[in-house]
């Protein structure tokens, strides 16, 4: 049950399973528009005992150790005569390949990665239909998405001039396969996990892997078994430090590239033994549960800025990782991806600089939140829809003449998201802007803020996100990645001095928004 608090809701998941509909989307690197009848799919069960050994608790590994690094390249295709692609297998001008290599390999190798719904490495893949609406093909899809001024394709660094007129002269000219010697087929890169630059500065950190797995309990070192389709995977923890602590990195350990979209670390207040493994709907109503850190496509491993440290359940807490899954596959997958989390002692850092995260942002869009009385409408096919509204921090266990201190924006929406911009209303009336980005499903970045923001008392914080529907569906609240969501995650010190209590439709207690769409537009009205 949810504490008490304004607006509390006490839904049992159950029935919030049954309410929600969670249609399957493609979203990630070069996504395309997916059905509406696809589900979030459980798990599949399997009672095979293959690779069931005894698994050591989580451990401490060395601080900010790196990854393995791997190659990359266009190569020549190799088979029985010299520069020919293998049997049965056609290639593309070099040219061409080499420019995919440069900037669409990563994901769309051979397997995909990070969720992208096909490969584009060699001649057959450009000539179909796209693998998931059937109603395009990819050589048009793939011209169409690099042309898309909301969500270009890469998404994360543009081509260059003279690469993009490589690749759609090729297009415009019908997308022929190379011929003889100018024939290549595109390389897959090796995707290294963890940014080795992600280094705890701290002598004192000691850094610990929570891994997925595929049965319950601390011992196990089987891999999470994902059939075809959306999964939400839980993953419970004890905290595995001896003494109090408080985080000061974390990183993203990814084992099938492919089938991973995001992941949410939360504390708390469950009895589930250590290494319960458990399917989930995506929300955690009546949990009572705290976000504390969380990654998705496109995302950075994050370090805290110096002197600033992140707070941790106590030795022993509960731990529970949330991975969210893209089986794009027609077969059962397996996994054993995991977040690597480096802690220090509490007794090294000031309280006061402590921090935490909060979810600022509006689950009611286009007039209609999931449970609302409005219905579960959503916002209009075909149009444009902005939510607003307004954060006013409740402030607790800020010390007397300190602010609150933003340190990091995490702007997050699904596919249909395409600009967030933030502000602060000050008590004296002004209002200051500081967040106005674009945003890209397939790029969900963090902002480090240099300097730091600070809200005092009486200031509030105003959130807008823009979304278009592209679909001939309205699109209401969800989890899904086929609905929506509004969110700034929002890192700030001291922790918690931001959150207002307002309950959330994710079940997630630190977060700070009021409800008030209307205030929320006169206040960005004024920054206009």
């Amino acid at each position: 049950m949810a504490e008490d608090r304004p607006g509390a809701l006490t839904i049992r998941r159950s029935v919030l399973a049954a309410l929600l509909t969670f249609p399957l989307a493609v979203g990630a690197c070069g996504s395309e528009p997916s059905s509406p009848t696809d589900k979030i799919k459980d798990p599949v069960e399997s009672d095979s005992d293959e690779g069931d050994e005894d698994k050591e608790p989580a451990k401490p590994r060395d601080a900010g150790k790196p990854p393995a690094k791997g190659d990359a390249g266009v190569t020549k295709p190799t088979g029985t005569d010299a520069g020919k692609p293998p049997a049965k297998q056609a290639g593309l001008p070099c040219n061409v390949a080499k420019v995919l290599e440069t900037h669409c390999a990563e994901c769309h190798g051979s397997p995909p990665n990070w969720g992208a719904p096909m490969s584009l490495v060699d001649h057959d893949d450009f000539v179909g239909m796209a693998p998931v609406t059937k109603s395009i093909k990819v050589d048009a899809l793939v011209k169409a998405r690099m042309n898309d001024k909301a969500k270009p394709m890469p998404p994360k660094k543009p081509m260059s001039a003279a690469d993009k007129a490589i690749l759609e002269d090729w297009l415009a000219a019908g997308a022929e396969a190379g011929e003889g010697d100018d024939s290549c087929i595109v390389k897959t890169p090796e995707v290294t996990t963890g940014d080795e630059n992600n280094k705890p500065t701290h002598p004192d950190a000691v850094c610990y892997e929570l891994r997925n797995h595929g049965k319950s309990g601390p011992a196990d070192k089987t891999k999470y078994k994902i059939g075809p389709g959306e999964i939400y995977g839980e993953f419970y923890f004890d905290a595995p430090w001896k003494e109090p602590s408080v985080m000061v990195s974390f990183r993203t350990l990814a084992d099938q590239t492919r089938l991973l979209h995001h992941w949410l670390m939360y504390k708390t207040q469950g009895s589930e033994p250590d290494g319960t493994v458990s399917s989930g709907i995506g929300s955690h109503i009546g949990g009572n549960v705290q976000l504390l850190a969380g990654w998705a496509l496109g995302g950075s491993d994050i370090t805290l800025p110096d002197g600033i440290a992140a707070t941790m359940p106590a030795p022993g807490g509960k731990i529970m990782i949330e991975w969210h899954y893209y089986n794009q596959t027609e077969t059962q997958q397996e996994d054993n991806s995991g977040v690597e989390v480096c802690v220090i002692p509490s007794s090294k850092i000031e309280p006061k600089n402590v921090a935490s995260m909060t979810w600022v942002g509006n689950e009611n869009l286009g007039g209609s939140s999931l449970l609302g009385v409005a219905g579960i409408a959503g916002m209009a096919p075909m149009k444009e829809t902005k939510v607003q509204d307004t954060c006013t921090p409740k402030l607790t266990g800020l010390p007397a003449g300190e602010p609150v201190r933003i340190f990091s924006f995490t702007p997050h929406m699904h596919q249909l998201g395409t600009h967030m911009r933030t502000w602060i209303a000050r008590k004296d009336g002004k209002v200051e802007k500081v967040h106005d980005e674009a945003f890209q499903f397939d790029s969900q970045i963090s902002y480090r803020q240099e300097p730091l923001h600070e809200i005092w008392p009486g200031d509030k914080i105003v959130n807008e996100c823009t979304f278009f529907n592209s679909t001939t569906s309205p699109v209401g609240f969800g989890p899904s990645s086929n609905q929506e969501m509004c969110y700034q995650f929002v890192y700030a010190y001291p922790a918690n001095a931001l959150v207002n209590g307002v309950s959330s439709l994710t079940g997630a207690t630190n977060t700070c928004w009021d409800n008030k769409p209307a205030d929320a537009a006169r206040l960005i009205g004024l920054a206009k």
